[in-house]
């Protein structure tokens, strides 16, 4: 059976405000009382600096945004975990017929 405190957890991690502050993920209240409530409780500072957990901060290099884009699998490569920015939107996805190594070039020139 879970505790209160790890329902609470859950919910903060997924109502907060997420960010970045001097280069690391924070989550942060946004200045909404029961999530300062919440925070209080919790015994978390506000903004709350995350630590970098897999499939929650992007997998590349230097970025501390959060993911977006969760488990992209680059074939061979192995699965991805990317921010909005690092990730692929409707207008910057390479053509389905493209062949994979390709792929994986155009993906590495984003990055």
């Amino acid at each position: 059976m879970r505790t209160y405190k790890e329902a609470l957890e859950e919910m903060v991690w997924q109502f907060a405000h997420k960010g970045v502050k001097r280069g690391k993920s924070v989550l942060h209240t946004g200045g909404l009382s029961a999530l300062e409530s919440a925070f209080d409780t919790l015994g978390w500072s506000d903004p709350y600096y995350v630590k970098d957990m897999n499939g929650v901060i992007c997998d590349v290099d230097g970025c501390a945004e959060f993911v977006s884009n969760q488990g992209i699998n680059w074939r061979d490569k192995g699965y991805w975990c990317l921010c909005i920015e690092h990730g692929f939107s409707k207008n910057n996805m390479p053509p389905i017929d493209t062949e994979p190594e390709k792929v994986w070039e155009e993906v590495q020139q984003l990055l």
